[in-house]
């Protein structure tokens, strides 16, 4: 019967079920499977715990959840990722404290600011702000709390005047922006990025105090991401010997992929706007190093996307979707479940070669 499968196999069929077509986690699936027996309700949990999404839960919603859970440690362990539409105020750090082994944060909010209390998230390595009112303090006051962070995405403009005396503990991996920051913020995160930073992802043209931090970090610089290619990004992508990832948000409606570096092993692009992709065609077929191609569902859509399929398939590697906060040594970084256990310990590092259950489209 299939319900007296070794706990092996059915820990593989459950991981191979993880993520749905989108890339996101299959809870409605995940749910099924842990309802077969109790063999399958162990081997399950972790995974269907991996990822809480609260998003769109009231305040009073987060607090029943919040004591419905409590007594259950054994389940709230597994948490790795968090995802909130509005902090718990003022239970904030009560609620936090429920995660102990939390990696990553999603967060939006309408607060102006978190209590006043002293606390820290030491287990926070990844950090997603989503939006939050222009002149909030939020997004200080949890990186004020977060000394381990490594990957820091800010979708909103961080504008707040009460720029935190003390400089960050943290030295950032990664960093994404949305909307460029306020100077006087940039200048703030700045040490955070000089020593260790390998990942710039930024929609509008960096600011002189961001653009003095990435030409610092050039030769350190592995990924690129852009929301579209340009000629202006020409002078920072030279400064960027050992530049391994490039990924645009967008494909450029004037000009092409030319001159992009001939390290390049891997090109990622979304294609929102349904542009033809024969761009992207020719850069494969032109950079000496490319070993992998990623893009988002989009693609997937244009008339022309079987002629990337095909150039990727005569130079003899895959195209992939979708991809984890985590640290790589060889990109692309991909979205896999074996990611998780990486999320379990100290180390974020992504071993060279493909990760067991990768999304390939």
């Amino acid at each position: 019967m299939i319900c007296d499968l070794p706990n092996e196999i059915i820990i593989q069929v459950v991981e191979n079920a993880y993520y749905n077509q989108s890339g996101y986690p299959d809870h409605r699936t995940l749910h099924r499977l842990s309802a077969v027996s109790h063999q399958w309700t162990t081997c399950t949990q972790p995974l269907l715990w991996s990822f809480v999404n609260l998003r769109g839960s009231s305040t009073s919603e987060l607090l029943r959840f919040g004591d419905l859970v409590r007594d259950n440690g054994r389940l709230l362990k597994h948490v790795r990722a968090l995802s909130l539409s509005q902090p718990v105020v003022p239970c904030f750090k009560a609620f936090m404290g429920l995660f102990p082994h939390l990696y990553e944060l999603r967060l939006s909010t309408t607060e102006m600011d978190l209590p006043n209390t002293v606390f820290e998230l030491p287990s926070l390595q990844s950090l997603v702000l989503e939006s939050w009112p222009t002149m909030s303090n939020v997004p200080f006051c949890l990186l004020q709390r977060t000394p381990n962070l490594r990957f820091l995405r800010l979708n909103s403009e961080l504008a707040s005047p009460r720029v935190p005396a003390d400089p960050p503990r943290f030295r950032l991996y990664e960093l994404a922006l949305r909307r460029m920051p306020r100077e006087m913020a940039l200048e703030w995160l700045r040490p955070a990025l000089v020593e260790s930073l390998e990942i710039i992802d930024t929609f509008d043209a960096p600011s002189p105090p961001l653009e003095e931090a990435i030409e610092r970090r050039a030769a350190h610089i592995r990924s690129v991401r852009v929301h579209v290619h340009n000629f202006l990004l020409a002078k920072m992508l030279k400064l960027c010997t050992a530049l391994e990832e490039y990924k645009m948000n967008a494909l450029p409606k004037i000009g092409n992929l030319r001159g992009l570096p001939q390290t390049l092993q891997h090109l990622a692009f979304a294609n929102w706007a349904n542009d033809p992709v024969l761009l992207v065609v020719e850069a494969v077929l032109a950079l000496p190093n490319l070993r992998t191609v990623t893009h988002d569902t989009g693609a997937l859509e244009q008339p022309d996307f079987h002629f990337l399929q095909e150039a990727c398939r005569k130079r003899g590697f895959p195209i992939w979707n979708s991809e984890d906060a985590v640290e790589v040594e060889q990109f692309p970084r991909t979205k896999s479940v074996s990611n998780l256990k990486l999320m379990r310990s100290s180390s974020t590092k992504v071993p060279s070669g493909a990760a067991l259950n990768e999304r390939v489209v």
